[in-house]
């Protein structure tokens, strides 16, 4: 007995037993958000950094927006820049207390703040605090100046001293700053160690159902020899992927299977560019890997298409069928 199991088959029982799955685990399910889920404490929320709704425009193009009828104005500039027509003049006192300018930082103010509000932001992201350590007086002005304005200071960030991140000279009374900016802030906490979990590697070896296809995946070092003084190790060994993000063969013919396999993640940058590592460009990358899939399952099956095609028999129209006006010429046929 044959058995003809095709990458097509194994989709559909793939499909198949997490259907069943999922209705045998739906009376166990939550039940159903409400929708449309309103904002709350569990709810994502956009933030943004003061300086990301822009900041004030040239005199000259401050100039050419003026001239737009119905826009634009000393002092009133509408959104975007004042592309946008300007809200209208209101009243507003002024905040009880404003947080003071920072090192080197974006000085909060009135037109920053609207800026992002504009945008339907009111969650601040990296709220400077100015000076360097930081003292309570300034972290709660920097606080009630968000407040004042209708908006949350989310979080604020210290910028470690180097010789902190490299045990130089001035390292003890760096940490001390430190912490004594985290205690303005609130509460330190204090450990022996910290480990710090960042980045990743791209490295085929080190996942087990990747390890066995290592010696036939061509690697880009396999395919590409920078100019001498660009060397980078780790570029190359990324795979060196096919337009539909497919491992290909470091030796060609050797292991066609290969092709079977593919790669939509960060280790598909250089190959493809930054289209499966972010949303941003998901809407490029997705519908990509989706054609090639498509499109290599019908050329795995094109020997069958074309048998089906060249086999096909089937009549639609036969002479006697026809009425009897087409036999004796009184109608022609269409």
């Amino acid at each position: 007995m044959e058995f003809r199991i095709s990458r097509r088959r194994m989709m559909q029982g793939a499909g198949s037993a997490a259907l069943a799955q999922s209705i045998e685990t739906a009376s166990a399910a939550p039940a159903p958000r409400k929708w449309p889920i309103e904002e709350g404490p569990d709810t994502p929320k956009l933030s943004l950094s003061l300086g990301d709704g822009g900041g004030p425009l040239s005199a000259s193009v401050e100039q050419q927006i003026q001239a737009l009828p119905g826009r634009g104005g000393a002092g009133r500039g509408g959104g975007y820049g004042g592309t946008l027509a300007p809200r209208p003049e209101t009243a507003t006192a002024a905040p009880a207390t404003t947080a003071p300018a920072g090192r080197g930082g974006f000085t909060p103010n009135p037109a920053a703040y609207e800026r992002v509000k504009q945008l339907g932001v009111t969650y601040l992201l990296g709220v400077n605090v100015g000076g360097f350590p930081w003292k309570e007086e300034n972290v709660r002005a920097t606080v009630q100046a968000a407040k004042d304005h209708g908006m949350v200071a989310y979080n604020a960030m210290i910028g470690f001293p180097n010789s902190i991140i490299y045990g130089t000279e001035g390292r003890d009374k760096a940490i001390e700053q430190v912490v004594a900016s985290v205690e303005a802030a609130g509460k330190a906490w204090r450990f022996d160690h910290v480990l710090l979990g960042t980045g990743f590697v791209t490295d085929l070896a080190s996942r087990p159902e990747l390890a066995g296809l290592c010696e036939q995946v061509a690697l880009w070092r396999h395919r590409f020899t920078p100019p001498p003084g660009e060397e980078d190790a780790v570029l190359g060994r990324f795979p060196y992927l096919g337009p539909a993000f497919e491992l290909t063969e470091r030796v060609p013919g050797a292991a066609p299977w290969l092709r079977r396999v593919h790669i939509f993640n960060n280790g598909a940058v250089p190959s493809l560019g930054p289209v499966c590592n972010g949303v941003t460009g998901l809407k490029y990358g997705a519908p990509k890997i989706v054609a090639g899939i498509a499109r290599s399952f019908f050329l795995e099956d094109a020997d069958r298409h074309l048998e089906a095609l060249m086999g096909y028999d089937e009549a639609h129209f036969r002479a006697h069928d026809l009425p009897k006006e087409f036999h004796d010429g009184r109608r022609a046929p269409l």
